[in-house]
């Protein structure tokens, strides 16, 4: 690949987007109750949200936009380090964390601990707002056959990104889903990012001033997904597949899973112009873009 992107700068970038990602589509976490608390599932909520939640036996490490927090399974103590912080503080939640077969569920007064309120409600909580304003689904272990799997039409199809990204996301009709938005605006969605992405770029442009999309790539299930993308503007055509012009920094080529994302780069020639409309294809699917206004 001609331009050598941070690996740490695509992925804080991609926090952000995986969120708006994920808002643009239902999606679900799994919830149950015990007795009077209600938890949920964290690496589902993990995954919503676009951040990293690592599990090492008996240890679970959240590593979300407010600082890391440490869960024990079946303890009610976590470890939190705030923003400003030396050191850890010790905090009681009103019930232990549970592990269960790979998955982690935590009561819901954890949830302040990573950066999401809990709304007042009386009866059975249904929707939890997420900090990007979308909401995410609660799915109790007792009525999950009920509860629709996200929705996956059958065809393929695209939508504009949400402001104030600007880009595309298309869906391959399978639950496979394509994710392009212009790097340079990812600090207007999360201005702590401008030095990151500021030097991902830097890095681009001693290749030749190549614009640089991010990429991301999701899906409901395991599924293949086409490392193929055309662009067409003004007569000039471009196909980028990797290892030409595509790069991917996490995940595989070829695959993806709710579980393993994959994030990547486009390096778009500089004859392309972000400002005027181009057609880009993915999966069979065309779209008109715009990538800055």
């Amino acid at each position: 690949m001609r331009a050598s992107l941070t690996l740490r700068s695509l992925l804080l970038a991609a926090f952000v987007i995986f969120g708006c990602a994920t808002g643009q589509s239902t999606a679900f976490v799994t919830a149950e109750v015990r007795g009077a608390t209600v938890y949920l599932e964290a690496l589902e909520l993990g995954r919503a949200l676009g951040v990293v939640a690592h599990a090492d036996g008996h240890v679970l490490t959240w590593r979300g936009f407010n600082g890391p927090v440490t869960l024990f399974a079946g303890s009610a103590d976590a470890l939190v380090q705030f923003p400003g912080d030396a050191g850890t503080t010790d905090v009681a939640l009103a019930a232990p964390v549970l592990q269960r077969e790979g998955s982690w569920y935590v009561p819901l007064d954890a949830l302040p601990l990573f950066g999401v309120e809990v709304p007042p409600f009386t009866g059975r909580l249904t929707h939890l707002p997420l900090p990007n304003g979308s909401e995410l689904g609660l799915r109790y272990r007792e009525d999950a056959p009920a509860v629709p799997a996200p929705r996956v039409t059958g065809r393929a199809s695209w939508e504009l990104a949400q402001a104030p990204l600007a880009g595309v996301r298309f869906f391959d009709g399978e639950g496979a889903s394509l994710l392009l938005v212009d790097l340079a605006l990812v600090p207007l969605a999360e201005p702590s990012l401008t030095s990151e992405v500021d030097r991902a770029i830097d890095r681009a442009r001693e290749s030749g001033g190549d614009h640089v999309l991010l990429l991301l790539v999701t899906a409901v299930d395991e599924l293949p997904w086409d490392p193929t993308i055309r662009f067409r503007q003004d007569g000039r055509a471009l196909e980028v597949s990797t290892p030409y012009r595509l790069l991917v920094e996490a995940g595989q080529e070829g695959a993806v899973s709710p579980s393993e994302p994959v994030l990547g780069a486009v390096l778009l020639p500089p004859a392309f112009s972000l400002y005027r409309e181009m057609e880009v294809e993915w999966a069979g699917v065309s779209a008109v873009v715009r990538f800055r206004q």
